[in-house]
């Protein structure tokens, strides 16, 4: 479930600024336990979704 929000973030359309954050932000996440996976992501979504 993961890898495929992921790739939901890559592919989804931010701006300029968002677009260099989300690979910074992905290779953070896989350092972090699932738990903190799932809030990180769920935050994003919640950012694309309020922008």
């Amino acid at each position: 479930m993961v890898e495929n929000s992921g790739a939901a973030l890559q592919g989804a359309p931010g701006g300029p600024t968002r677009a260099p954050s989300t690979p910074r932000l992905g290779g953070r996440v896989e350092l972090l336990s699932p738990a903190a996976m799932w809030a990180i992501d769920d935050a994003l979504l919640t950012v694309l979704g309020l922008a």
